[in-house]
């Protein structure tokens, strides 16, 4: 006859034997699985990691954009439609120090060319200043093993050496800039992630002031008309313009609504001597200030 107690523990003893094998079938389990566990939260971090450094770069790229958009108008206006005073052989001073292009030595006026030089120079300085914000994933032996110290330097240089302006156009009365595609390897060099051709638009200020100033000096010219004369006919056209008169010279301050910041406005300066030619018609493309595709090399 058995044993009341060895009845009552058989199925204690069943009962522990089967949860020591279930934990021990277990952690056998996760011992295997532990490494491809840390692959697949490795690729992740990556990949997260990869794609936030991107929208970073973008964010970066748009603001850059912007400012060197705004600046670029800036210099047009102060220069008389230049993107430098170096376009014109002789500078003229006014009474309150301002530089101008006189406009009857300089290179035949192109905006849109002159803005594209303006804009790039600009885009130049603020790519060249990007700094990568990435978080490493790879610890410092794997690091060396693909032989960088820190991917965020290399992420700072493929940003730097890849991002190209592409080109400026015009599409429903909108100014555009794009870029070249860029791709960003990941940090093991086993994905990348693609960002498109990066494109934004930018608000443009008005340009038909440049032909209208442009005009009323020909005509002046024309008509033989003093200096005087010349004065009175751009003060009406444009009331808050300031000009002074040095001999022959005009010397021409047009402040310029900026559609960008309300608040302030542009100063066009552009010197003209009504005693020498003026640039002709021939030599003015009346066209380049209707924006077309205009590749940047």
């Amino acid at each position: 006859m058995k044993s009341k107690k060895a009845n009552l523990y058989l199925p204690v003893i069943v009962l522990l034997t089967f949860i020591f094998l279930t934990l021990f079938a277990v952690l056998v389990y996760l011992d295997k699985n532990d490494d491809i566990n840390e692959k697949v939260g490795y690729k992740s971090a990556v990949i997260i990691n990869t794609y936030n450094e991107g929208e970073r770069m973008m964010f970066y790229l748009k603001k850059s954009v912007e400012y060197s958009n705004e600046e670029a108008w800036s210099n047009l206006y102060k220069n008389g439609g230049y993107s430098s005073l170096d376009n014109c052989e002789i500078k003229v001073q006014d009474l309150a120090g301002n530089n101008y292009n006189l406009w009857n030595t300089c290179e035949p006026l192109k905006i849109n060319k002159e803005y594209s030089l303006a804009l790039k120079n600009n885009l130049n300085k603020y790519i060249n200043s990007y700094s990568s914000a990435y978080v490493n994933v790879m610890d410092k032996e794997k690091q060396k093993e693909n032989n960088f110290n820190n991917y965020n330097n290399v992420l700072t240089k493929i940003f730097k050496e890849n991002i190209k302006l592409n080109k400026v156009y015009t599409k429903d009365n909108k100014l555009i800039i794009s870029f070249s595609p860029l791709i960003l390897k990941s940090e093991d060099s086993a994905s990348s992630y693609e960002i498109k051709e990066p494109r934004f638009y930018v608000q443009v200020p008005d340009l038909t002031i440049f032909t209208r100033v442009y005009s009323i000096i020909s005509i002046c010219k024309e008509m033989q008309n003093s200096v005087e004369v010349c004065k009175r006919n751009i003060k009406s056209s444009f009331q808050d313009a300031v000009v002074e008169t040095d001999n022959k010279i005009l010397k021409i301050n047009i402040p310029v609504n900026n559609p960008i910041i309300t608040s302030q406005k542009y100063q066009l300066l552009i010197a003209v001597d009504l005693s020498k030619d003026l640039q002709g018609t021939e030599q003015i493309d009346m066209n380049s200030f209707s924006y077309k595709v205009y590749p940047i090399n």
